[in-house]
């Protein structure tokens, strides 16, 4: 048992390093936010939808309040039946900046189609 629990810490250590590593990569480089964002559009559109997903967690990781991110990894979970998540996430980015006006469109464009009923 003291063997396992110490796996668990060392291995929580190593996510949590890892997870700083992310956040230091993507805050400190616009660049690098900008690429991982586009690739993770780029899955969105090939419709490589689970990857596109991981690729829209990792940005948020490394940038919790990355509008562009929150509004597209929403949209992705309407369309993969989780509304009520992707419109929180969509929420979220409106919350952060309310005249993101391609995030109020799509929510109120969303909310028309039968996926989109609350």
């Amino acid at each position: 048992q003291v063997a396992r629990l110490a796996g668990e810490k060392s291995e929580a250590k190593r996510e949590l390093t890892d997870a700083r590593q992310r956040y230091e990569a993507l805050a400190g480089a616009p660049q690098a936010l900008a690429q991982a964002f586009s690739n993770a559009q780029g899955l969105h559109e090939q419709g490589r939808l689970a990857e596109a997903e991981a690729a829209y967690q990792q940005i948020l990781l490394g940038a919790p309040d990355q509008i562009d991110t929150l509004h597209m990894l929403g949209i992705l979970l309407i369309q993969t039946g989780r509304a009520d998540r992707g419109f929180a996430l969509i929420d979220r980015a409106l919350a952060i900046q309310p005249d993101f006006a391609k995030a109020a469109n799509s929510r109120r464009r969303l909310l028309q189609q039968p996926t989109g009923r609350r």
